[in-house]
């Protein structure tokens, strides 16, 4: 007897079975687009997070601005010593703890209103002065018992006029300088308060105390290097650089007047 043709493979399968595989099918093809979806989705994402972990993952640059610190403290310290070495070590220790203590002081106070949240800029400025008032009283009295030098007491013009204005310029320039560090970055306010000199030389012109008008050149260069530093600000703040700007002035207002009193004709006694 010949060979018969093989018989196909669905030739003896039940209906039932070959719906269920036509079924199986279906799905089968339904969920392939979307798997193959899936896994590009999942390729991406991890792609994207080893990437991001490769530009967080700090480099030999990131070293740069650490250093830059030290650097500047180093040059800063070396031009102190060269101005005021003629003058004594004492002088160039003084002038070092003021610059420490005025840079160490506003980062301080920015820290605690940053990390901790803390939102009362004029109480700091009330607890800074009720302090330096105390410690003024405390030199005037060592002073006075161990150097026998009689504290100075202004007549009622020299307090009204002088002295009171001083006072209430002080306060006001550095509580504005606090309230700028609740919208503005530390390095932001120092740049801006950089120009205090272009104030000052317009206090002493309006006063018509003695300027000589070459210092308008560096003061000029002090103004575009302020002005080129703080171009591209991430965290600027139009009132933040107000109030900037208004602690520049009473800081003017304070120093023309006290060199207007320390230098005029109450000087001896002051």
């Amino acid at each position: 007897a010949s060979l018969s043709e093989p018989a196909p493979l669905d030739a003896g399968r039940p209906s039932a079975l070959l719906q269920v595989d036509g079924a199986l099918q279906d799905l089968l093809s339904t969920l392939k687009p979307a798997a193959a979806a899936s896994t590009t989705k999942s390729d991406v994402a991890n792609s994207k997070t080893a990437s991001d972990a490769a530009e967080s993952k700090p480099d030999n640059g990131m070293t740069a601005p650490f250093l830059a610190y030290p650097l500047a403290f180093g040059i800063v310290t070396s031009v102190i010593i060269f101005i005021f070495a003629n003058r004594g070590w004492m002088v160039v220790l003084s002038v070092m703890t003021y610059l420490t203590a005025l840079s160490t002081m506003k980062l301080t106070v920015k820290w605690v209103f940053v990390q901790y949240a803390f939102t009362f800029p004029k109480l700091v400025t009330t607890l800074h002065f009720v302090c330096g008032g105390l410690v003024c009283l405390a030199v005037l009295l060592k002073d006075r018992s161990r150097d026998g030098v009689a504290i100075a007491v202004p007549t009622i013009v020299e307090f009204f006029f002088m002295i009171v204005p001083i006072a209430m310029a002080a306060s006001v320039s550095i509580a504005c300088n606090n309230m700028a560090l609740g919208f503005s970055s530390v390095a932001f306010t120092e740049i801006i308060g950089a120009t205090t000199c272009l104030f000052t030389v317009a206090f002493v012109v309006i006063l018509g105390m003695p300027f000589d008008y070459w210092l308008l050149a560096p003061v000029s260069a002090v103004v575009m290097g302020c002005t080129l530093s703080t171009a591209g600000e991430v965290n600027f703040a139009v009132l933040g650089l107000v109030l900037c700007l208004a602690s520049n002035a009473f800081r003017s207002t304070k120093v023309t007047l006290q060199q207007k009193l320390m230098t005029g004709e109450s000087k001896d006694k002051f």
